[in-house]
């Protein structure tokens, strides 16, 4: 499987992704939203990846991770990044884009801190497509929805030119 059959990025450049929701429910795994400008490209990412990996991303190809602190050049804040998984699939020395989103904030994320935890304790979270701007409820998306038991959470002070997630420094 390559990297490309994982990230689309003609798709992920007309999807537009916008913006980031930690989403949660009573007594459910806590989730992540992708916010995207063209909602129906973002379903069509999520559908494609239904269409590798199934309703749960068991073998962990599909690589999220969430880097934050003070970067070297756009200060306190977190980025999200989604990319294939070197240690699942092979991508060789090739290089290539990263799809990642930085989201500045005063160092007190509630969110992602309220997100962590609860990742820790249930061990797992959903990751789905949601609309840029919200004008109702979001279930209609839920089949898209998939299952991630994996996540990197990284330090930017602390990335090394070996990671994955070191793409978030650029």
């Amino acid at each position: 499987m390559s990297p490309h059959s994982i990230i689309d990025y003609s798709l992920w450049r007309r999807a537009k992704w916008s913006d980031i929701a930690f989403l949660f429910q009573d007594g459910a795994a806590p989730g992540i939203g992708l916010a995207f400008s063209d909602l129906e490209a973002g379903k069509q990412i999520f559908s494609g990846w239904h269409g590798l990996v199934g309703d749960e991303d068991a073998q962990n190809i599909i690589r999220v991770s969430l880097v934050q602190g003070r970067h070297p050049s756009r200060g306190d804040g977190y980025t999200v990044l989604v990319t294939a998984n070197a240690d699942a699939v092979n991508v060789g020395s090739a290089t290539f884009p990263v799809p990642q989103l930085f989201k500045a904030s005063d160092g007190h994320n509630m969110m992602m801190n309220r997100f962590q935890s609860e990742f820790g304790r249930i061990g797992a979270y959903w990751m789905m497509p949601i609309p840029l701007v919200l004008t109702g409820s979001i279930e209609k998306l839920y089949p898209l929805a998939l299952i991630k038991r994996s996540l990197y959470f990284k330090d930017f002070s602390a990335l090394t030119a070996s990671e994955q997630e070191y793409a978030a420094l650029g």
